[in-house]
């Protein structure tokens, strides 16, 4: 091929790219994105036991039908401003999505817990990584979850349309501390479903929250990295301080970039 031919196909494919008539090649299949990030989290994990640093997992032994398993994760470590835990992360081996979320955490979250809601596709442990802000990442793992229908897959296409209130927040006092639950109305689905063989196979375009954030007087609390791991209608709880009397600010965004944000106080 000329290199006048290769120019000429060059600035055809800018034009198109501009007018998004052609997807841009940062637009990276979601699992490969997932496994990846996945990858750089495990970097340099410490798999031994620890009783401040390993993340304990709380699971279901045994889900009939794996569409919503509620897992809560913490981690024992009561900290402070230097020694905290700054980020959770839970993940699957053996689900389509692999990753289920990333939290990340301010050092005003002393107590690092996160409770969700997931899909599961096979019987497994699940595996959750604590990073501490002084002594490096640990790896913790659950006991074994029988699963018998699994919930990893595609399902049917879902509607882009939103009815009603996409985010809402609820608190609940427990002890000194308060639960935060940030509840969602809205579809979280891959595009991808495992076949019988264990084969995956694409079926549509995904659909489903990729971010959010919870922000106290205008400094973030603490920010998640989602995605269809989750259950469909998903629910985020964390563990916060009697923080003040100002509210709290819920974010979050779509795979369609669709944003959407709550205001509300916390009870003192």
């Amino acid at each position: 091929m000329s290199l006048i031919i290769m120019k000429r196909i060059w600035i055809l494919s800018v034009l198109l790219l501009s007018r998004g008539l052609v997807a841009p090649a940062q637009d990276v299949d979601i699992l490969d994105a997932t496994n990846r990030r996945l990858a750089a989290l495990l970097e340099k994990v410490q798999s031994n036991s620890d009783s401040q640093h390993t993340p304990r997992i709380k699971a279901p032994r045994v889900v009939e039908t794996a569409n919503e398993v509620m897992v809560t994760v913490s981690v024992p470590l009561a900290g402070d401003e230097k020694h905290h835990i700054r980020r959770l992360a839970l993940f699957d081996e053996n689900s389509v999505v692999k990753l289920k979320y990333v939290a990340t955490f301010s050092p005003a979250v002393r107590q690092a817990q996160v409770t969700v809601a997931i899909k599961m596709a096979k019987s497994t442990r699940l595996k959750a990584i604590a990073e501490c802000s002084l002594h490096g990442k640990w790896l913790g793992i659950s006991s074994a979850i029988e699963v018998g229908v699994g919930g990893c897959g595609a399902g049917q296409e879902p509607t882009r349309k939103l009815v009603g209130e996409v985010l809402r927040v609820r608190f609940q006092e427990i002890g000194e501390l308060v639960q935060a639950n940030m509840l969602f109305r809205h579809p979280m689905l891959s595009g991808y479903v495992m076949n019988a063989d264990g084969r995956i196979a694409k079926s549509y375009d995904p659909f489903f929250l990729k971010s959010a954030r919870v922000i106290y007087r205008g400094q973030p609390v603490a920010e998640f990295e989602i995605g269809p791991g989750l259950s469909d209608n998903p629910q985020i709880a964390i563990l916060l301080p009697r923080l003040g009397n100002e509210p709290l600010r819920a974010e979050a965004i779509n795979s369609v970039q669709q944003q959407f944000m709550l205001m509300a106080r916390i009870p003192q």
